[in-house]
């Protein structure tokens, strides 16, 4: 396995590679996303791509797989723990020297996300359905986290901060791209008519790094692309 869970051993995975850790009754919102995520997998990169990111994100596609990738890419032999994964749109970008580990809501998305990795043929890998706010590893025990367009979505993302800030290595960073508000005029239009429709985040750079520095994490701005920010946190040192 991916992470050496001594005092928690992780259950076998299924048939389809997947180990759900699901121990609690999600929320209304969670479940909401499941639902949501599980109907949409099926053609969920192709929304993306062509819709999403375009037309909502006002993103450029192509922008942002080369600053994903920048990011990523130069990372060699690490322990890779990829929150709300879907699909497993970011495993392109990543070296096949890590072992990686994957988790998301949706076990369809999680399917998909298997394909690619066994395609990637990483060192070792592990695909995990549970939910980003209750995450069940140990401390210290990534050196790399990504989130790739999905903090928005986590309902108590705050949570999901701390938890990352708990598994994440004193020498690990965590690596995230997320819509944000007030860097670019025409996105905050459209995400303000919807975000609270669909009960999505509206938070700005500035809610970012407060989270951030409330786990002791620092904030690095590393790109933006549209509505789109890209950002950097390490542990701070005392």
């Amino acid at each position: 396995m991916t992470i050496d869970m001594t005092n928690s051993p992780l259950p076998p995975p299924d048939s389809n590679g997947i180990i759900s850790l699901f121990q609690d009754e999600l929320s209304p919102e969670n479940n909401q996303r499941n639902r949501s995520f599980s109907r949409s997998a099926w053609v969920y990169d192709l929304m993306q791509e062509y819709f999403v990111r375009p037309h909502i994100h006002k993103v450029d596609p192509c922008q942002h797989r080369k600053t994903v990738k920048a990011i990523l890419a130069p990372a060699k032999n690490k322990r890779v723990l990829d929150i709300a994964c879907g699909t497993g749109s970011a495993i392109q970008y990543l070296d096949r020297s890590h072992r990686y580990t994957g988790l998301d809501l949706s076990y369809r998305m999680l399917k998909r996300a298997v394909k690619k990795g066994a395609k990637k043929n990483f060192s070792s890998m592990q695909f995990i359905q549970a939910n980003a706010e209750q995450q069940h590893f140990p401390e210290h025990c990534f050196d790399l986290i990504v989130m790739d367009t999905a903090l928005h979505m986590i309902p108590n993302y705050q949570a999901a901060i701390g938890q990352i800030a708990r598994v994440l290595d004193p020498q690990g960073v965590f690596i995230c791209s997320t819509p944000a508000m007030g860097i670019n005029a025409e996105f905050d239009v459209v995400w303000s008519k919807m975000a609270g429709k669909r009960g999505i985040h509206s938070f700005c750079i500035a809610d970012l790094e407060k989270v951030c520095f409330q786990h002791q994490l620092s904030f690095e701005q590393y790109a933006v692309n549209g509505g789109m920010i890209y950002f950097k946190a390490r542990k701070i040192e005392f």
